[in-house]
């Protein structure tokens, strides 16, 4: 690539020293972005953030839990993102080669994609309606959850998941 641009300059009838110019400077754009500290320090920045979110939120969490006489939803959303810090401390990216495609989903079966959408989201929303307006159980929710599982089962079978090899 900079050997074509290097080319294009040249005979392009603008000065080798320009050429020079903007070639020095896409190098120096490319080791920038590749540099090692950078991300080393990212991993330090990430390792503290994480460790910090971990803590905090953990101690919320049994803070809500411990001052509730019945269970408080509130709880899962803090251990949730306690959770997510403590991954956050816990991953080690260490290149940047690693990110891009790694693994892909592929829907083969358009039918059994659009059975899906209407069993699965008609089911998922008459749910969500119910206990909206009922606001208790009924028997009903029953065949509400066995359309969401009856979407998905189908969803399942037109889909192919594909590990791409890097």
């Amino acid at each position: 690539m900079l050997s074509l641009l290097y080319f294009f300059f040249i005979l392009g009838g603008t000065k080798p020293d320009y050429a020079q110019l903007i070639l020095e400077k896409i190098k120096f754009d490319i080791e920038d972005i590749y540099d090692d500290s950078k991300i080393k320090n990212n991993e330090i920045m990430n390792f503290l953030l994480g460790f910090s979110m971990f803590f905090g939120f953990s101690i919320w969490t049994i803070s809500i839990f411990r001052n509730n006489e019945i269970f408080n939803p509130w709880s899962i959303l803090t251990l949730f993102i306690a959770m997510s810090g403590l991954s956050m401390a816990i991953s080690r990216e260490t290149k940047i080669k690693m990110k891009g495609e790694f693994f892909r989903i592929e829907f083969h079966d358009r039918n059994n994609f659009s059975a899906f959408l209407i069993m699965g989201i008609v089911g998922l929303i008459s749910m969500i309606a119910m206990i909206l307006i009922n606001q208790k159980y009924s028997h009903w929710m029953i065949l509400c959850g066995m359309f969401i599982l009856i979407g998905i089962s189908v969803l399942m079978r037109s889909v192919k998941f594909v590990k791409i090899e890097g």
